[in-house]
This record gives structure tokens, sequence and C-alpha cells, in this order.
């Protein structure tokens, strides 16, 4: 009788460490669960990240659509354009070529 219990015992500890060893290692296990938690982590980062510079564009959508200022700077300092009543000054460095805008008067 006494040695049933011990086998019994013993086989119940057995499935114990079974079902805690699938119960971490396992394909829906704690490791594979902290893995996801950081994946999900860096997502919603970077998701973050994006919205971030979604709102900054249309920001600057809305500045390239209604602020005249804005518009003329975008056309100088990116595209290089100069308005109908300025000069530009190409001048040439060790650096390569380098613009200036000028007054005409």
């Amino acid at each position: 009788m006494v040695f049933s219990r011990n086998i019994m015992f013993t086989g119940g500890i057995a499935v114990l460490f079974i079902l805690l060893f699938l119960i971490i290692f396992s394909h829906d296990g704690i490791v594979d669960f902290c893995h996801l938690s950081k994946e999900k982590a860096y997502i919603i980062s970077d998701n973050l990240k994006i919205e971030k510079k979604n709102l900054n564009l249309i920001i600057e959508i809305n500045r390239l659509k209604n602020d005249k200022e804005y518009i003329e700077h975008v056309a100088k300092h990116e595209f290089g354009m100069a308005n109908f009543d300025e000069l530009v000054f190409r001048t040439i460095s060790n650096k390569g070529t380098s613009m200036k805008l000028g007054m005409m008067q």
C-alpha cells in the first residue's frame, strides 16, 4: 500500500513537471509570450514614430496650401528659385557650388 502511494506520488510529481515544462517552453508558452510582448512594445513605439511623422506631414501640407511665405521659403531654399527682383550669385568654393541670393535695386 505504501509502495503504491509512493509510485502515485512520484507519477503525480512527474506529470506536474511535464505540465510545467509544457507551459514554459511550448508554442504558446511563457517564452513565446515574453517574445511577443517585446515585439508588441517595438511595434507600438514604431507606430508612434510614424504617427508623429504623419502629423508633421499634414502640417507641412497645410502650410504649402495656405502659407505663401512658407511656399517662398521652400522654393528658395529647397529648389534654388528666386523672385523676379532677385539676382542669384553662384560662387565656386573648394567644397562645390554654393548659391547666394541678392536683391536688385
